[in-house]
């Protein structure tokens, strides 16, 4: 059964949208031969990494916020609500761009407490003792030695 398509509609200009009558007839046609396997790609990066760009000199591991588009340190106080979060997987200087992890696996030589569960502490830091005062916020645990399993937790203001 042939597909008719009366019409298309194209952008004229940077606002205008017309429309534009087609006299196009489309027929499913047999299904073609399978074509070659292709070279297999790069390894995939963790899908909860991104990059930023930094707001600020950024150490790693720290926790960070995108603010007003850049990364900068995770503060504690209600400037942060609202803001996405994660956990810098490298250092970077004021404009450079950083790797942060916004869920999954963190690795990091070392860093951690196998375990533990870390929160976001002053300046970014992350920190095994939860916060008294500020914004308690529950950062993932440690897997291993050098593997923080990133899942942030509902922030909750306190103090």
């Amino acid at each position: 059964m042939p597909i008719i398509h009366d019409y298309a509609y194209i952008q004229v200009s940077n606002a205008a949208i017309g429309r534009v009558k087609l006299g196009i007839v489309l027929e499913k046609g047999d299904k073609g031969d399978r074509g070659l396997t292709g070279a297999t790609g790069p390894a995939g990066a963790n899908a909860g990494t991104v990059q930023w760009t930094a707001g600020e000199i950024l150490g790693s591991p720290r926790v960070v916020m995108l603010d007003g588009g850049l990364a900068k340190l995770f503060t504690q106080d209600e400037e942060a609500f609202g803001k996405a979060v994660a956990v810098s997987r490298n250092s970077a200087v004021n404009g450079g761009l950083v790797t942060v992890v916004m869920v999954g696996e963190l690795q990091s030589v070392g860093s951690f407490v196998t375990g533990e569960i870390y929160y976001a502490g002053p300046n970014g830091l992350l920190v095994t003792d939860s916060p008294a005062d500020g914004i308690f916020l529950r950062v993932g645990q440690a897997r291993s030695a050098d593997v923080l399993v990133v899942e942030f937790g509902e922030p909750i203001a306190q103090g």
